[in-house]
Parts: structure tokens; C-alpha cells; sequence
């Protein structure tokens, strides 16, 4: 039991240990690249084709704020550590809450300087797949399509947060809910013949 307290104990400190250094990062890198650009003109265009509108309000509010993005960040990618961690499940080595920590930090020196550090490109990419990601990964340990109203609430925010943030996540978003819904309650077999024959105009169906 002391064992397994000083696991978990181990598992919380890491999830620390993300945020404080993300945090440090964004204290220690400057505002550059398009974010200076924005921030002399103060004129970001929100009113795009390109299906980012809270992205782009989002890049809006901390380019002038980038204290804030640095904290928000490291919650958002500590958070990403924890439910990593949570999908190990039971270890008995503490430090195997180690490799989600360094799984983040290998990546190429091109992705870590936009995806990390700038804000236009975090907000953009990192953002929504952090939240698409702890999404996931509660949905998944759930069992049934039954949910509460706060559930319920939460999940229509998260869909308007990613159809309005980038089209690509909001893609992933819709075919991730659809394998949970089949992974729950597998469609029968006539379902998926009947399918096929509204798609390829067949005239006699075989509900068998």
C-alpha cells in the first residue's frame, strides 16, 4: 500500500514537473515570428474562410497577454501528461510516468520552436489536439451512451470549440465519437446492408 501511495505520489510530481517546465519555457521565449507582427499591428484578421475563427480570437487575446498563454499552456500540457499517464493504468515501475513527459519533448526542433513556443501555432494545433485528446481519453474509459447534463453540456462545448477552432480536429472529433458510438452498441448486420444498398442503388435487399 505505502508502495503503491508513493507511485501515485511519483505520478502527481511528474504532472508538476510538466507544468513548471512548459511554464519556465514560455517565461524564457519571447514573442516572435507572426505573434510580433500581430502584436505591433494589432490587426489579426478573425473573419477567415479557413474554419479557425476561436483560434484566431484565441491568438488575438495573448498576443497582448502572453503571461497568460504561458500559464494556460503549461495547465494544458500538464494536463496532457496526467491523461497519458491515467492510460498506463496500473504500473509497478513509478517511472514509466516518465515517458509521457519525454514522449512530448521528441519531436523535431521545427515543431518544438512552433508548436510549443509561438502563440498563432500553438492555438492553431496544439490547443485543439490537447483538448481532442483528453476528450478521448475519458470517453474511452467510459462504459454506455447514458450521460449527465454537465456531460452533456461539456461535450456540445468541446464540438463547437473544435468545429470553430481547425477543421482537422473537427473531422477527427466527429469520427471518434461514431467509433464510440459502435464500440458501445455494435450495428447489426442488416444495418450495414442496408447501407450498402441505398449507396450502390441495389434493388433487392438481404436483411438476413
Amino acid at each position: 500500500m505505502k508502495e503503491r501511495l508513493e507511485i501515485l505520489d511519483f505520478k502527481d510530481k511528474v504532472c508538476f514537473f510538466t507544468f513548471l517546465f512548459f511554464l519556465i519555457i514560455g517565461f524564457l521565449v519571447p514573442i516572435y515570428g507572426d505573434d510580433i507582427s500581430a502584436f505591433i499591428s494589432s490587426n489579426i484578421n478573425v473573419n477567415n474562410n479557413n474554419g479557425s475563427i476561436i483560434s484566431d480570437y484565441l491568438w488575438y487575446l495573448f498576443v497582448g497577454n502572453k503571461k497568460i498563454f504561458n500559464i494556460i499552456f503549461a495547465i494544458m500540457m500538464a494536463s496532457f501528461v496526467n491523461n497519458s499517464n491515467n492510460l498506463l493504468g496500473i504500473v509497478k515501475n513509478k517511472y514509466n510516468y516518465l515517458i509521457s513527459f519525454l514522449g512530448v519533448l521528441v519531436v523535431s526542433t521545427l515543431m518544438f520552436s512552433f508548436n510549443y513556443t509561438t502563440i498563432k501555432y500553438s492555438v492553431l494545433y496544439t490547443f485543439p489536439c490537447i483538448v481532442l485528446f483528453n476528450y478521448f481519453a475519458r470517453l474511452f474509459k467510459k462504459d454506455g451512451l447514458r450521460f449527465s447534463v454537465l456531460e452533456i453540456i461539456f461535450k456540445c462545448l468541446i464540438a463547437i470549440y473544435m468545429s470553430l477552432s481547425n477543421f482537422i480536429f473537427a473531422i477527427i472529433f466527429v469520427l471518434g465519437n461514431i467509433i464510440y458510438i459502435f464500440k458501445v452498441r455494435p450495428p447489426k448486420r442488416y444495418l450495414f446492408t442496408l447501407l450498402v444498398s441505398i449507396f450502390t442503388n441495389t434493388k433487392k435487399l438481404s436483411l438476413i
